[in-house]
């Protein structure tokens, strides 16, 4: 009896002989969608400061983690740099949910067609195509590993997704927002287009910031959390004429995460620069 692997590996090779097409040659997209149920994975190259455990967490810089854990396990696990991994489902040919790991790569389960490494701007395509057009919960989970590959630069596809409330839903264009902020405040940073801004912007709390940059980034946070995005006007001045980068930075973060439309507009400005 044929294994559920050698099975899915026969539908690919029987696509194959269709089409003609060598199976290197075909578009990621084709290759998941050759796959009309169960689970697809691929790894790609990840930015580089970014490292994980390849099951539960990312982290980014030295502080700024993404995932699960319990207390302070992560701490104690190691933090590998790569690859990045990404495992979809798909269900009558739609992938409806997106997981994505950096580290070490575990042995593939039974059932799920392993598609190799593929090309930094390929998987971007692919990841940014999920969080534009497929159902709300793997689009919003396809932004973070859009937003991890490496040497890509794709502000533009995020600032069109933020915008996007006739299709996409508030939690995706929420992630959306989020890291378009980060890439903004890395442009304020200083620091070249497309680059994230690892360990800063999120209120950042090292401890070498002055007495006076923490009283005022936590003004920034009440700002931030007014009701009904009241606080949005004074934050889009605090990020544009704040002498203090880092009070700066910290209100693009809380920019980002509020997802309003005048943050947006800020940040397509401040990256528009960087062009």
């Amino acid at each position: 009896m044929k294994t559920i692997i050698e099975v899915r590996r026969v539908a690919l090779v029987s696509a194959l002989l269709v089409t003609g097409v060598p199976l290197g040659a075909q578009s990621l997209a084709a290759r998941v969608a050759a796959v009309k149920e169960g689970r697809v994975q691929f790894t790609y190259t990840p930015r580089e400061g970014m490292c994980g455990d390849g099951q539960t967490f990312v982290r980014m810089g030295t502080h700024t983690y993404v995932g699960s854990w319990n207390g302070n396990d992560r701490y104690e696990r190691e933090c590998a740099p790569g690859p990045a991994r990404v495992v979809a489902r798909v269900r009558d040919g739609v992938v409806d949910e997106i997981r994505h790991y950096v580290g070490r790569v575990p042995t593939t389960p039974e059932g799920v067609t392993d598609l190799g490494t593929v090309a930094a701007p390929e998987a971007a395509k692919w990841l940014l195509d999920i969080a534009r057009r497929s159902p709300a919960r793997a689009a919003t989970k396809a932004v973070f590993p859009a937003v991890m590959v490496d040497s890509v630069v794709i502000w533009r596809d995020l600032l069109a997704i933020a915008r996007d409330s006739a299709t996409r839903s508030r939690d995706t264009r929420r992630e959306a927002a989020m890291w378009l902020g980060n890439f903004a405040s890395a442009a304020i940073a200083g620091r070249p287009a497309g680059e994230l801004d690892f360990d800063t912007g999120v209120g950042a709390t090292g401890d070498d910031g002055s007495d006076e940059s923490e009283v005022k980034k936590s003004a920034v946070f009440a700002l931030s959390q007014l009701q009904g995005n009241a606080g949005v006007p004074q934050l889009v001045t605090v990020a544009r004429t704040n002498k203090d980068p880092e009070v700066r930075r910290s209100a693009i973060f809380w920019l980002g995460q509020s997802g309003d439309a005048r943050g947006l507009a800020l940040f397509e400005e401040v990256l528009s620069k960087q062009q």
